[in-house]
């Protein structure tokens, strides 16, 4: 039972770190700045070779909930017509900076994922049309585990893992998922 806002105590505290492209760093290859639409214009970044990278660093809240696996959103828009089943493909390299802890800054060994995407009919074939996938970022994920109370965040960087089946996409923005405490 709820009263007057209080949480029952087995509901998750389910919150958003939303990473807009302006949050991003771009590689020394990188991707194009692009555009979608006319009116209103939406702000893309264009990925369309595998060695173009893009970083984003993010400090997490307070009340990050370290014993919960997190999940990263990738929001892409398709920058040309594809073909039923075709797959986007990317790679994520990323680390969780430890404070007071010796070897463990942003620079230390990353964890790589490596999630895909399919574009179906049903969903959308054409330029513009929006896609979104996710990968999970393991709360005690042997080299980059966010367990310690000194766990203060994440470095992601991300490129294309090939370009074979969708050659191309517009990146629009990110989200991390996360449990809190309070």
């Amino acid at each position: 039972m709820t009263v007057f806002g209080d949480v029952v105590s087995s509901t998750a505290l389910t919150r958003q770190i939303v990473l807009g492209i302006n949050n991003f760093r771009k590689g020394v290859t990188s991707p194009a700045d692009g555009t979608l639409g006319t009116t209103p214009t939406t702000p893309t970044l264009l990925f369309a070779a595998t060695n173009e990278l893009l970083t984003v660093g993010t400090l997490m809240p307070f009340n990050w909930d370290r014993t919960v696996d997190a999940t990263l959103f990738l929001v892409w828009a398709l920058a040309s017509v594809e073909t039923n089943a075709d797959t986007l493909d990317v790679t994520i390299d990323y680390t969780v900076p430890i404070v007071n802890l010796t070897a463990n800054g942003p620079g230390k060994a990353s964890t790589q994922l490596t999630p895909q995407l399919t574009v179906t009919t049903g969903n959308g074939l054409a330029v513009g049309d929006v896609y979104s996938m996710t990968a999970t970022l393991a709360s005690a994920e042997a080299t980059n585990p966010f367990t310690s109370a000194d766990a203060i965040g994440f470095v992601i960087e991300m490129h294309l893992t090939n370009t074979t089946g969708v050659a191309s996409a517009h990146f629009l923005g990110a989200c991390i998922q996360y449990e809190a405490t309070d």
